[in-house]
């Protein structure tokens, strides 16, 4: 019998998915940083839309602990560095919007 998958159970494989491309993506010399930053701005702007949406709540906190720690292996501490060097780069309304975000990235590097 085939397994039914639950709501937002998608969501989050697509944010680990999400998270591993980012790992490779900020800290790579060979892009430059406005299509880093680019690129962020895309995955930042599904997170405040997930973030606002209560019934996919698990799915934003699953994005975000892919993208800054990782689903798999912590990530370094050098990478956490340019992510938020890549973060602060962004729009500051989507910043702003994205707080939460910015919080735990901090605090992941405190």
């Amino acid at each position: 019998m085939k397994r039914i998958p639950q709501p937002g159970e998608y969501g989050v494989c697509r944010a680990k998915v999400l998270g591993a491309m980012l790992e490779d993506i900020i800290p790579s010399k060979k892009l430059s940083a406005s299509f880093k930053t680019y690129l962020l701005e895309v995955a930042i702007r599904s997170h405040i839309k997930l973030q606002r949406d209560r019934n996919l709540a698990d799915v934003a906190s699953s994005f975000m602990t892919a993208v800054i720690q990782s689903a798999a292996s912590p990530t370094a501490a050098s990478y956490r560095v340019e992510l938020r060097n890549v973060f602060g780069r962004i729009d500051h309304r989507m910043r702003d919007d994205a707080a939460q975000f910015e919080k735990t990235l901090a605090a992941s590097l405190a």
